[in-house]
Parts: C-alpha cells; sequence; structure tokens
C-alpha cells in the first residue's frame, strides 16, 4: 500500500481481535495509539488508512518563515546533543538511567542489575543490533533505527521507534535471553500491533507473582515463551485471552496491588526524579504513557535552571512564582510543561526533548506569524495550548473520569531498591519525603491554577 509521496497508518492481528492496548503504526515503524487505537480500529473493521497530496501548505510570509525555520534548525545541528542522539537516539541516557532506577523490573521494586544493562547496553546496541538512523521526514537529529539480529542463522531487521524501548521491555521486564532475542521480540510485537510495553508489563507481573509462589502459570523468563504468550494474547487463547483484557484482566485473577494509572503501566518513576515526566503520570490525558519530558527527567537541576527553563516555555510569573513558594511543586512545574507541550503538538513540532530544547517562545511565535499571519505572541500561543489540554480534559470527563483516576498508585510510597540504595518520592529541590496526602493536595492545587472543579474537570 506505500507509494512515494504516499503514508499508511495500518493495525496487525491484535487490533483486528480488538485487544485492548492494540496500536497501529504508520509505514511500518512510528507507533501511535497506545491505549488502544488499534482495537478502536478493530472495531469499525478499519484495517488501514492512507493519505497523500500534491499541494503544498501556503505559507503567509515565505522569507520570514524561511527565516524562523533556519535559525530553529541551526540551533538543532549546533547542539551537542543532535549528533549523540542521531548514533544513539535515547540509548544515550540507557547506563544513567540503570543506575537511577528508571530501568526496573519485579513489578516496579528493583532496578535492573549491571550484567543485563551490559548485554543490552549501547556498546552492543551500535556494533551488533543496529543498522541505521531512520526518523521523521527531514529531521536534523533521527531518533529511530532499523535494527538486526541473526537468529538460529536467519537475520531478521526490525524498525524500532526506541531500541531503549525494545531493550527495557524485552531485556529488562521480560529478561530474555540477549539482545538479538529481544530484537526478534520486538518484531513480532510489531507484525501483531501489539503495544509492546504494557505487554511486556503484564508478562512481568505474571513471571514476578509465580516466582513468588504467589501464581500456578506456565510463564517463563525467554523468547519463546515471551513470544508464545504474545501469540496467545493475539488470538485470546489460554493465558491470551486474559492478558487481552489489560491489567483488568490480571485482577479479576490473581491478587496483587495495581500500580498502573487509568490502565496503562507508568514509564516515569517519581522515586527517581518528581519532574513533570513523573507527576505528569497522574495528569496525563491518555494515561501513565509518559507525563511530558523536560529537563527534569533525572535530579541535579538547580531552582535557577529550572527557572530559566519555564521562562524559556512560555510560564508566567504567577505560576513560576507558585511552583517554587515551598521547594518545587511538581504539579504546577508539570502544568506549565503540558501547555508547552500541547502548543508543539498543536503546530505539529516535535516534542522530543532533543528537538524541543532548541526552542522558546519567542522563536515559536515568529514562525507561527509568518506561516499563518495570525499575530500572537508566545504567551498567547501557549496560552491556546492550555485550553486546548482543558478542551481533551473535557472529553476525558465526559467519560466519566474524574479526579479519582488521577490518584497516585500506592507503590509509588513504597521504597524503589536502586545501585544506589533505596530511593522515595521526594521534593525534587529540597528533598522532602512526599506523603499520598502531600500528592493529593497538589492535584487539588494543579485543578485549581488550571481552573477545573475540585472533582478534577472543567
Amino acid at each position: 500500500m506505500r507509494e512515494s509521496g504516499r503514508s499508511v497508518l495500518t493495525i496487525g492481528q491484535a487490533g483486528e481481535n480488538l485487544v485492548k492496548y492494540a496500536i497501529s503504526l504508520i509505514d511500518g515503524f512510528h507507533h501511535l495509539g497506545k491505549a488502544g487505537l488499534g482495537a478502536v480500529m478493530g472495531s469499525k473493521n478499519l484495517k488501514a488508512i492512507r493519505i497523500g497530496g500534491s499541494r503544498k501548505s501556503e505559507i503567509d510570509d515565505p522569507n520570514e518563515f524561511r527565516k524562523a525555520v533556519s535559525e530553529f534548525r541551526r540551533r538543532i545541528i549546533n547542539d551537542k546533543l543532535t549528533k549523540l542522539y542521531s548514533e544513539m537516539g535515547i540509548m544515550a541516557v540507557w547506563d544513567l538511567w540503570a543506575r537511577q532506577g528508571y530501568l526496573s523490573w519485579r513489578m516496579k521494586s528493583v532496578a535492573v542489575g549491571e550484567e543485563r544493562v551490559k548485554e543490552f547496553g549501547v556498546e552492543k546496541y551500535l556494533r551488533e543490533i543496529k543498522v541505521k538512523s531512520i526518523g521523521c521526514h527531514g529531521c536534523p537529529s533521527p531518533c529511530k533505527a532499523i535494527l538486526k539480529a541473526r537468529i538460529n542463522g536467519r537475520e531478521i531487521k526490525s524498525a524500532a521507534s526506541l531500541y531503549l524501548g525494545v531493550a527495557y521491555e524485552f531485556g529488562v521486564k521480560c529478561g530474555v535471553e540477549n539482545a538479538e532475542k529481544a530484537v526478534l521480540c520486538h518484531d513480532f510485537a510489531n507484525r501483531y500491533g501489539i503495544d509492546a510495553f504494557l505487554f511486556s508489563e503484564l508478562f512481568d507481573i505474571l513471571a514476578t507473582l509465580k516466582e513468588r509462589g504467589e501464581a500456578e502459570v506456565d510463564v517463563r523468563r525467554s523468547a519463546d515463551c515471551v513470544i508464545e504468550m504474545m501469540r496467545k494474547t493475539v488470538y485470546k487463547e489460554g493465558l491470551g485471552k486474559m492478558l487481552a483484557e489489560g491489567i483488568d484482566g490480571l485482577k479479576d485473577r490473581f491478587e496483587f496491588e495495581d500500580y498502573f494509572i487509568k490502565k496503562i503501566e507508568p514509564i516515569f518513576d517519581p522515586r527517581v526524579s518528581s519532574g513533570s515526566e513523573s507527576f505528569g503520570l497522574l495528569t496525563n490525558l491518555r494515561g501513565s504513557q509518559e507525563g511530558p519530558i523536560s529537563i527534569t527527567v533525572l535530579p541535579g537541576k538547580s531552582k535557577e535552571s529550572l527557572v530559566r527553563y519555564m521562562k524559556r516555555i512560555g510560564a508566567s510569573e504567577r505560576l513560576i512564582e507558585e511552583t517554587f513558594k515551598n521547594g518545587m511543586n511538581p504539579a504546577l512545574y508539570t502544568l506549565a510543561v503540558e501547555n508547552w507541550l500541547y502548543t508543539l503538538n498543536g503546530m505539529g513540532l516535535c516534542r522530543r526533548e532533543s528537538i524541543a530544547r532548541n526552542l522558546d517562545v519567542d522563536l515559536l511565535s515568529k514562525i507561527f506569524f509568518s506561516a499563518t499571519g495570525i499575530e500572537a505572541d508566545g504567551d498567547e500561543l501557549v496560552e491556546a495550548g492550555g485550553q486546548t489540554f482543558t478542551i481533551a480534559r473535557k472529553l476525558n470527563c465526559r467519560e466519566g473520569y474524574s479526579w479519582k483516576d488521577d490518584l497516585p498508585p500506592r507503590k509509588f510510597f513504597e521504597p524503589l531498591s536502586t545501585w544506589d540504595g533505596e530511593k522515595v518520592w521526594r521534593d525534587y529541590l529540597t528533598g522532602k519525603k512526599y506523603s499520598y496526602e502531600d500528592v493529593k493536595e497538589m492535584l487539588r492545587q494543579y485543578y485549581k491554577f488550571r481552573g477545573w472543579s475540585e472533582n478534577g474537570c472543567p
């Protein structure tokens, strides 16, 4: 179906069979629709959508637009991270994330060990797994890749949005034997059109319960078992019928602490860093896919750096003042980043920090004005981004969502075992330990600042 000048959005058997967390793929490697878009398409007997066109967009002021875009590209190309991400993608942070505790397993209780980090790490990735970098059309810092692996004398190739995801999903959480087997598992997930992140978390829950003696299930941490369980899930056979229902399917059969948010597994952990990435898991309109990524993805930034960042992305003086009244309020900081990233989404701009870090509200307004002829300063654009966020929240509330769906899992208030000792959820700047009630109060402050009601709805 794919031709020059055309793009294809398609689902696999997981979507056709209405697996709750089926995804879709764009042109075979851009993943879209975490939380079940593939199943929605499947429910409508819609296998694929192909689009294309021959007309160019009309630019209001081509000369000024060219100047603004050239400045944006110049910043990206001169950014020291551009070459690093072009070569490694997000794998550039693999070792650091492992040490900090983001790469956890056994139901988000312990960080991965050093031996596994090495097997699935950067050195082997660049030497044996990566074929080439790929990315969105015209991107000067492509973060995706074509992967290869030789299994039983046969070479396979598979496109991946993030190899870090492949390594974490199958190497860490599922515990497959080696990096090559992880690529094989990823290739099956792509072909089936199943959310590998969520599937691997469910698989880890089953394996952990079995290892604890709390479940009698035929599950092993091996590639053969992962692939077979994935197949059963897609076709709803045996244990797969339960897995196809997501976290609710497991909860109906086994007793364990549910640490999902809006039925999606948390990716960033607030016990590692209490910034927008982790607090945003609670307020994310699409579940805990990820909080909006910013400079707080890792601990250690100073208050001065955080204030500069908030000013650069168009946060108001009042919001900045409230954010730092007593340490750093992650709820209000997250609000500022959400507004910024929804503004980028609305303009069709990349929100990956390796790209977005080269933008500010002034340059953004120049791009917008020269493209559309609509005069709006950066503050107005960011305010519009916030309004968009509120409209989307209204849609969620119409379907029955409320503040209860934003509450944090109790798991986040238990210690996380990392290479550097146990970690708990603390204030990003002061180190104050947060309680469950502290986080509930921050959610109330978040709703109030957005102008929503106390039940979390506009």
